[in-house]
C-alpha cells in the first residue's frame, strides 16, 4: 500500500491504520486461551469492638429465620438494638444443619463478647430450639 504497487487502488495507508484499529485481535478468543490467575486469598474480616458497645449491649435478643434466594437455602439472624445481621449457607433444610449453623452463630457472638439472652423465631425452628442447649464452651471455637 505504502508503495503504491497496485494499480487504480483507491485504499490508502489511511484506510488501512482504521481497519487495522476497527479489527482488533478477536477479544473472545483472547480471554479463550489465556489462564486464570489465582485470586486473592480470603482474609479474615473481624473489627475489634468498642469496649462502649459491649457495656450497653452485652445481653443480646437475636431473631432468626431461614431465606431463600436464588433456590439457595440461608440461616438469617439479626441482634436487636445493634441491627448486625448475619446469613450462613444451608446445604440440607434438616435439623441437624440448622443446629449446627446457630451452633456457629451462638459461639460467634460469645467469642466476641456478647450473651444471647433470648431467641426469637418461628415454628420452623421448633424442633432444633427444643434440644438447643446454651453455647456454653464455645470458647475453643474464638479465634483472635
Amino acid at each position: 500500500m505504502r508503495m503504491n504497487l497496485i494499480k487504480n487502488n483507491s485504499v490508502t495507508t489511511e484506510d488501512v491504520n482504521l481497519a487495522a484499529r476497527a479489527f482488533r485481535p478477536d477479544v473472545a478468543t483472547i480471554k479463550g486461551k489465556t489462564t486464570r490467575t489465582n485470586p486473592a486469598p480470603a482474609v479474615s474480616n473481624l473489627v475489634e469492638i468498642p469496649d462502649e458497645l459491649l457495656e450497653t449491649h452485652q445481653d443480646v435478643t437475636i431473631s432468626i429465620d431461614g431465606l431463600t434466594v436464588n433456590s439457595l437455602k440461608f440461616l438469617s439472624t439479626i441482634l436487636h438494638d445493634i441491627y448486625y445481621r448475619t446469613a450462613q449457607y444451608i446445604s440440607q433444610p434438616i435439623a441437624s444443619v440448622y443446629k449446627k449453623c446457630l451452633d456457629e452463630v451462638f459461639s460467634t457472638y460469645k467469642c466476641r463478647g456478647f450473651e444471647i439472652t433470648e431467641v426469637h423465631c418461628d415454628n420452623e425452628f421448633h424442633k432444633v430450639m427444643d434440644n438447643q442447649p446454651r453455647p456454653s464452651n464455645s470458647h475453643e471455637l474464638c479465634s483472635s
